[in-house]
């Protein structure tokens, strides 16, 4: 054979996946330059790119620059916890949550229970219709107390506060598997000619929030720090102040806070939602396991499971990955466990890894959020995870749940690769990460996945990761 048949079966095989140069161990020029021109030192990043085959090729990896190296991924985690939700318990699987009741009759309810089941995403509009939907069907009174039962997931002696002191803050919000709302109200802050009009949202009888907040002048910045809200407590519950004040410049804005502990929180939106739908109740609520033998009058069903996971890593809500990471300990898929654990979300990730034949060298997943200062990933495990959900039954919905670059999530206000990347972003105080997709400029598609860990190394983390998207759109040019 000639040397130029050698060259074009060469060729050939490389791209049928049977020949593969063999990937970058040192970061190509750009990179490093990048690294350097923001003081960051290479001992503290991990960058793995692989470009992706369709059909029977074989994936070709691009570049592993410390790919073995554990780090924490910070939200980037939520990629792991997604792709195994999907694959296990499939893109429209849904959280069910049953109303009970002991008797009815004549509109009169005795012994209401509702039983909690994970369902993070049960927000103000679906409260109020679910109490809507007992009001058309015919009942008007609730007597006794309603049993509230969250025993689905284990109790757990963490507070909201524990990971930065901020527990108002809802990315802060622990699990609980009878939630609703996010526990959380909104607060839209509207400038006027000298002070911002604050309007609340559910306007809860049990929290109390000032009408006006005084005016500043200067540019918008952090001005959730600069408004400062405080919460003290009442004897019906909290008031909040600001001992900032808002810039002018920031136009309307919408201020997210949690006020209440969640049990709190629930009896009051409970006790409001029933009155706002005309149904009289003035028991009380009692938390404790509901009766399976009391009949099922209502049951709210959530939205499929691929709307879950694309609120997820869209957003990065934080609590919703920790709900669906604690819904992968229920083996059954039908909810019928009780007293789900982290230990037991683990267990039911370590057997889906293992079966798909993903490494679990110097890995540890706390929570399935990235809100953690004990997880740890190898970029190579991150890689194979991501090459697994490209080639995954479930593909589409897995891609479809990221941000786009420049478009939305996350990922809306940066513009490399526009319209072109699904990037799951991560930031810590000490680590920056970005993990996912990118139909490049030489028309073919990468996995990629970087982190910069350090508290010395994250200043500018963000440009050095924006530089890899460049790089990786630009076709992995040297």
């Amino acid at each position: 054979m000639t040397r130029i048949g050698w060259l074009m079966t060469g060729t050939l095989l490389g791209l049928l996946g049977g020949v593969h140069a063999a990937p970058l161990t040192t970061l190509p020029v750009s990179l490093a330059t990048s690294l350097a021109k923001n003081g960051i030192s290479p001992e503290h990043v991990s960058v793995v790119v692989t470009r992706l085959a369709d059909g029977p090729a074989k994936d070709e990896p691009i570049l592993r620059f410390h790919a073995e190296v554990s780090r924490p991924p910070a939200s980037t985690a939520k990629l792991i916890t997604t792709l195994a939700i999907l694959d296990t318990h499939g893109p429209d699987w849904r959280y069910q949550t049953p109303f009970r009741a002991k008797h009815i009759k004549d509109g009169v309810v005795t012994g209401l229970s509702i039983e909690g089941k994970g369902d993070a995403s049960w927000v103000l509009e679906d409260v109020l219709l679910d109490i809507k939907r007992l009001k058309t069907q015919g009942v008007r009174e609730i007597v006794g107390a309603i049993v509230l039962d969250n025993t689905y997931f284990a109790p757990s002696n963490e507070k909201s506060q524990d990971f930065d002191g901020r527990g108002w803050r809802p990315y802060n919000t622990v699990p609980d598997a009878l939630l609703m709302n996010y526990a959380g109200v909104a607060l839209t802050i509207t400038p006027e000619e000298k002070t911002a009009r604050v309007a609340m949202l559910p306007d809860l009888a049990a929290v109390s929030v000032p009408k006006t907040v005084p005016l500043t002048t200067g540019p918008c910045g952090q001005w959730k720090n600069r408004l400062a809200p405080e919460f003290t407590q009442t004897p019906n519950g909290v008031r909040l102040r600001f001992k900032g004040r808002y810039p002018s410049s920031c136009g309307e804005k919408t201020l997210y806070l949690v006020p209440l502990a969640s049990h709190t929180y629930t009896e009051a939106l409970l006790r409001d939602a029933f009155k706002e739908n005309g149904i009289r109740f003035t028991g009380d609520f009692e938390w404790r396991r509901t009766s399976p033998k009391d009949a099922v009058v209502l049951t709210r069903t959530s939205a499929p499971l691929a709307d879950l996971v694309k609120l997820t890593n869209k957003f990065s809500n934080n609590l919703l990955a920790r709900h669906l990471f604690l819904t992968l300990g229920d083996d059954s898929r039908t909810q019928a466990g009780t007293n789900l654990t982290p230990a037991a979300a683990r267990k039911a990730l370590s057997d889906w890894m293992r079966e798909k034949g993903i490494s679990q060298k110097d890995f540890f997943m706390e929570n399935g959020s990235g809100l953690s200062r004990q997880t740890r990933v190898r970029a190579e495990t991150m890689d194979a995870l991501l090459r697994y959900g490209w080639h995954s039954p479930f593909m589409s919905e897995y891609l479809a749940s990221l941000p786009v670059t420049g478009e939305d999530g996350t990922m809306r206000q940066r513009k490399n690769a526009q319209y072109r990347g699904r990037i799951k972003t991560g930031l810590l105080n000490d680590v920056r990460s970005i993990g996912g997709y990118l139909h490049a400029k030489d028309g073919y598609r990468y996995s990629v996945y970087a982190v910069v860990a350090g508290d010395k190394n994250v200043h500018k983390g963000i440009a050095f990761l924006d530089d890899v998207i460049d790089w990786v759109d630009s076709g992995t040019k040297p």
